[in-house]
């Protein structure tokens, strides 16, 4: 964006946004130095992802019917990436049963691995975060044998019931785009998808709105968007069901049982 001339800001964060009866806004900003000011805008594109800057701020959340899950995840430095067929790719490993790790290398030879599940299969690792990461990585014999003895970027993390949604994914003076939508679950990167698609309908609708031609938010952007969003909700549940493998992964007969 910035080498098309959008000035971009760093380290700013949204505290405030005020809706004019006309459809404008004033959003308030503060830096990392706390100082604070206005944004005029005409109309607002949210494109917040996992922030869900105008949901949270008016209240709009509602959880979506997805089972909650958690995940529990670091940076370690992947010092025997090699050792890996694929060294550069994301790479997801079926662990148990609606159990899956994340491998997502990074150029700087930094790698994240994180471990989805029920909520309910980590209670059986105690212990502080870094011991229970190791535990969970001790349990998976690819990565225990990449990671043994990786450094920790920073003490692993939990994420939990990430799943969100809201009633309406426009209103006077704003549109949200990709996971400010509906968030589901990371295991198909279904929000990259959305992001793309939806920030570039929305775009192109809201260019339409301050034409002053007619929009119809309904039609034009919410049910295309639910339409994505339903399709991957099934491939999410299929998925954790443990259906979806029938699918992507059919076994193989001989020609005498065919």
């Amino acid at each position: 964006m910035e080498s098309q001339g959008v000035p971009v800001e760093y380290q700013t964060g949204v505290t405030g946004i005020h809706f004019n009866p006309d459809g404008t806004s004033t959003t308030t900003v503060e830096d990392k130095d706390g100082n604070k000011r206005e944004i005029f805008a005409r109309f607002i594109i949210d494109g917040s992802g996992y922030g869900r800057v105008i949901p949270k701020l008016f209240g709009m959340e509602r959880p979506s019917n997805l089972p909650p899950r958690k995940a529990v995840f670091t940076h370690l430095v992947d010092t025997k990436r090699s050792m890996d067929d694929e060294p550069d790719r994301i790479t997801i490993i079926v662990h148990d049963k609606a159990v899956w790790i994340w491998v997502i290398p990074f150029s700087t030879g930094i790698t994240s691995v994180g471990f989805v599940a029920d909520p309910g299969f980590f209670e059986q690792f105690t212990g502080t975060q870094e011991e229970i990461m190791r535990a969970l990585i001790a349990s998976q014999p690819y990565i225990a044998e990449r990671m043994k003895e990786a450094e920790y970027v920073f003490e692993p993390r939990v994420l939990q019931s990430w799943s969100s949604t809201t009633d309406k994914f426009y209103g006077d003076g704003f549109v949200l785009t990709g996971n400010v939508t509906e968030f589901l679950d990371p295991v198909f990167s279904s929000g990259v998808t959305l992001a793309t698609v939806s920030s570039q309908i929305a775009g192109k609708l809201v260019v339409k709105k301050l034409r002053g031609e007619a929009v119809d938010w309904n039609k034009e952007y919410m049910d295309i968007m639910m339409q994505g969003v339903n399709t991957f909700r099934s491939y999410v549940m299929a998925w954790y069901e443990g259906t979806l493998d029938t699918v992507f992964l059919p076994t193989t007969r001989t020609r005498d049982q065919t």
